[in-house]
């Protein structure tokens, strides 16, 4: 007869056996690895720019440009030019005064940009020291076209005519030599770059029937002066055995200046 297994010995080996079972195979499924949502990367934040450094305020003092004087009024010369300042302080522009023509941009001009630069140049020949005073260099520019340009016979024109002085002073730029009307309208136009109140005149000297041509010039004393280069340059340099005159600023009365006999139209 068999001995029965005590019921704890059987209990003990069912415990055994059922830990020795087989583990379950996962599934493909649950052999994959989870899957999760990508993490979002965060925006880069813009930093504001780091500000410079703050320069040190200069300890040196503001210089403050000093504002021109006004101009006087009357003429001025700037870079060969003549300007005239008005009582009010603005230039002349565009208008004459006297018989000084001036442009729209106030400087001095005798309507023919040539014409202009001739006389300038002539000036500054004549008379290099810009320092010298007007009537200094008046005498210089009269005692150059006396030395420097030579007589030519040309024609003649009315008397009391004066629409000739543009054409004369232009040919006795261009050829060094002239008559009296050409000497006349060269030194006229002379003065007038200078600022003087100079105008010319077509007349008779000498005799009635003498044609002649001569400047004459309002004086800033309120005289009107004669001036007369082309007889000055006959008397050295034409006529022999004739005595020095100067009819630079010759003054006179009844038409006689300077012991010549001047008939004005």
């Amino acid at each position: 007869m068999k001995r029965l297994q005590p019921i704890g010995a059987l209990l003990a080996l069912l415990l055994f056996l059922t830990g020795c079972a087989a583990e379950p195979v996962p599934t493909e499924a649950q052999q994959q690895p989870p899957v999760t949502a990508p993490a979002e990367t965060p925006e880069p934040v813009e930093e504001p720019p780091a500000e410079p450094d703050e320069e040190p305020e200069s300890m040196e003092p503001e210089i403050v440009e000093p504002e021109p004087e006004p101009l006087e009024p009357g003429f001025h010369e700037e870079a060969g030019g003549l300007y005239y300042v008005q009582e009010d302080g603005t230039l002349l522009t565009d208008g004459s005064l006297g018989y000084l023509d001036f442009d729209s941009e106030g400087r001095y001009t005798t309507g023919n940009a040539d014409l202009d630069a001739g006389i300038q140049a002539l000036l500054a020949a004549a008379c290099p020291d810009p320092t010298a005073d007007r009537e200094t260099r008046l005498r210089e520019a009269y005692v150059y076209i006396r030395e420097n340009f030579r007589y030519l016979s040309m024609p003649h024109y009315e008397a009391g005519s004066t629409d000739w002085a543009e054409t004369a002073a232009t040919a006795m730029l261009d050829q060094g030599k002239g008559n009296c009307y050409c000497f006349t309208a060269l030194f006229t136009y002379c003065a007038r770059q200078l600022g003087y109140q100079a105008y010319n005149v077509a007349g008779h000297e000498y005799s009635p029937d003498n044609d002649h041509a001569w400047t004459m010039i309002d004086w800033p004393d309120g005289e009107t002066y004669l001036f007369d280069v082309q007889l000055e340059y006959a008397y050295l340099y034409q006529y022999e055995n004739k005595p020095v005159i100067d009819m630079f600023k010759a003054s006179g009365s009844d038409g006689i200046y300077n012991g010549f006999v001047y008939y004005f139209p």
